[in-house]
């Protein structure tokens, strides 16, 4: 059982995006998550002047990412609904669903 702040990715119709994400560090100034199996976080983010929440792969770093989906959400906790895709993204349907627990 996982303790601590944590997120539960699921239903993602990209897959690897989907399983449990961990406390790792902060970005942005609020905490980001990472998945327990792979380079894949969760995190908020300002790209190209817009602050907004992020599901995506590390490549060589924070700055070298494969963005799989966005949520507009400025919030300091990683938002559980309104998921979606953009320009900058590449995942595919449908959105994931995400559960925020904080221990």
């Amino acid at each position: 059982e996982v303790k601590g702040p944590h997120c539960i990715v699921s239903n993602a119709g990209s897959p690897e995006c989907n399983g449990t994400y961990v406390l790792n560090g902060s970005r942005d100034g609020v905490s980001c998550y990472k998945h327990t199996e792979r380079d894949m976080y969760v995190l908020r983010a300002t790209v190209m002047f817009v602050r907004a929440w992020w599901i995506s792969l590390y490549k060589s770093g924070p700055n070298d990412t494969n963005d799989y989906y966005c949520n507009a959400s400025t919030g300091k906790e990683p938002p559980e609904i309104g998921w979606a895709l953009n320009m900058y993204t590449m995942g595919s349907q449908p959105m994931p669903q995400l559960v925020f627990k904080k221990s």
